[in-house]
């Protein structure tokens, strides 16, 4: 019984993070393992998203008042935004513990889960 208890205490704070992703995990190797499973969607789903967000950026022939175009601007939000969700996702507030690795990769994918919708709403909508 305590072991149980202490297990389901060190996995608190990862499984408050992710929401409800990866419960059914019984281990702390279990917990990482979908939480890396969960990542790896995220980040194929994003990718493929932002290729397509490129090319429409691209083809548009969109520029502002100084000569800069939709595709260099995309690319710049890109770089800033992979700064943001790697500072964000260190942060101590899920990074610590047996728990850290799985809470990170959840953090990560959860905010490339939101950037790819952004993406989708803002460069392929129609």
């Amino acid at each position: 019984m305590m072991k149980a208890v202490m297990g389901a205490l060190l996995l608190l704070p990862a499984l408050a993070l992710a929401d409800g992703i990866c419960t059914n995990a019984e281990s702390v190797p279990e917990f990482n393992i979908c939480a890396m499973e969960y990542h790896e969607k995220a980040f194929n789903r994003l990718t493929k998203t932002y290729n397509q967000a490129l090319r429409k950026a691209r083809d548009s022939g969109m520029s502002d008042d100084n000569g800069i175009d939709a595709e260099t601007y995309l690319k710049e939000s890109q770089k800033l935004w992979w700064k943001f969700k790697e500072l964000d996702c260190l942060s101590p507030v899920w990074n610590f513990g047996s728990t850290a690795i799985g809470a990170k990769e959840i953090c990560e994918a959860d905010k490339a889960y939101a950037r790819e919708k952004d993406l989708r709403k803002n460069y392929l909508s129609d």
